[in-house]
């Protein structure tokens, strides 16, 4: 087994809790459009981590394309003013990426980024907010031409820009679009048990490695950083 030169992370329910400011923006974005009654939070943190159509359509109020298009862009701008002050790390996050990077001084092959279903803007506009940032290599988000997870897509382009290879990488998530990625990328697989989407794993859909709380993932590094 090849160690390990690159960790990425997905972002909502992995690094940050942030389904306070999804709920929040989803709803203001129903009520913008009209589109009463607005999903209770129950139903919108059930479909976290999807993308736009599929967590419509789990909820059970799926939009022909042009409204879809016109409710993404509500959403966009509720939620890029909401996010960054209801997008909280979960404890211990700082502390992990902060270690993450001094193990970069150590060895300066490792690669620490993240790659998440948001746009990349969105993204980045958060965790520059947080202050974390400084501690990742790559920040990739949804793009014209990538797909979101399930597919593998965002993570291949993510391991692509800081030149791991697949084999050498371990991605962290806490939903079933974020194994399957990682298994159809044929990285190895990190399930966030901490996180809201991991309660909603298959148990057939074994993980390479299972934490309960961010610090959990350094002894498992220590002993499969590639020297």
């Amino acid at each position: 087994m090849d160690s390990v030169s690159a960790v990425v992370f997905d972002l909502d329910g992995t690094l940050l809790d942030s389904q306070g400011g999804i709920v929040k923006a989803f709803q203001r974005t129903f009520e913008e459009l009209g589109l009463a009654p607005a999903p209770d939070d129950e139903e919108i943190v059930a479909q976290i981590g999807l993308a736009f159509d599929a967590m419509l359509q789990g909820m059970g109020r799926p939009l022909p394309p042009d409204e879809l298009a016109r409710f993404v862009a509500t959403y966009r701008r509720h939620y890029w003013e909401i996010a960054p002050r209801m997008s909280p790390p979960f404890e211990g996050v700082p502390e992990l990426l902060a270690e993450l990077a001094r193990m970069k001084e150590r060895l300066p092959g490792l690669a620490v980024g993240v790659a998440t279903n948001k746009r990349s803007p969105m993204a980045q506009h958060i965790l520059d907010h947080l202050r974390l940032s400084r501690y990742l290599d790559v920040v990739q988000g949804l793009e014209d031409g990538l797909e979101p997870k399930p597919a593998p897509d965002l993570l291949l382009r993510a391991l692509e820009r800081v030149g791991a290879r697949p084999g050498q990488a371990l991605f962290v998530g806490d939903t079933e679009g974020d194994l399957r990625a990682a298994r159809a990328a044929g990285t190895r697989s990190c399930l966030a048990a901490y996180g809201y989407g991991a309660s909603a794993v298959p148990p057939d859909l074994v993980p390479d490695l299972r934490i309960g709380r961010p610090q959990d993932l350094l002894r498992w590094l220590q002993a499969h950083l590639a020297a």
